[in-house]
C-alpha cells in the first residue's frame, strides 16, 4: 500500500513541476530556441520554443507547435529544459575523435572510437 502512495506522490510531483514549467515557458524561453524533453529511457526530443503550447491530457504532456503535436507519457518523462541546440543531429567530431550515435528520438544507439568505425558498424 505504501508503494502505491509513493508512486502517486511521484506522479503528482512530476505533474506539478511540468505545470510550473509550462506556466514559465514564455518567461524562461527568452533566448533559448528549443525546449528539450529528456525521457527516462535516454531519449531526447527538442521542440521549438516559439509558439509552444503545453497541456496535460490523461497522464501525458502534450506539446503543440506549428509543426504538430508531440505526446509524452508523464511516467516516462525524466526532465525538460530550454536549450540553445536541438537534440538530434549535430556537427560531426574531428577525425579520430569519439562519436555517440542516437536515433532521431534521441535514444542512444552506440559509442564509437571515431566516425569511420560508426559508419562501418552501422552498415550492418
Amino acid at each position: 500500500m505504501r508503494n502505491k502512495h509513493v508512486e502517486i506522490m511521484k506522479k503528482i510531483k512530476v505533474i506539478g513541476i511540468a505545470a510550473l514549467a509550462a506556466l514559465a515557458t514564455p518567461a524562461l524561453a527568452d533566448g533559448y530556441p528549443y525546449l528539450t524533453l529528456y525521457g527516462k529511457d535516454g531519449s531526447e526530443v527538442s521542440l521549438p520554443a516559439a509558439g509552444l503550447k503545453i497541456t496535460f491530457v490523461d497522464g501525458n504532456l502534450v506539446a503543440e507547435t506549428a509543426g504538430g503535436a508531440k505526446s509524452v507519457p508523464l511516467g516516462g518523462l525524466g526532465k525538460m529544459a530550454f536549450s540553445q541546440e536541438a537534440a538530434g543531429m549535430r556537427s560531426l567530431p574531428a577525425p579520430g575523435k569519439p562519436v555517440e550515435v542516437k536515433t532521431l528520438d534521441g535514444v542512444p544507439v552506440g559509442r564509437y572510437s571515431d566516425v569511420e568505425e560508426a559508419l562501418q558498424e552501422l552498415k550492418r
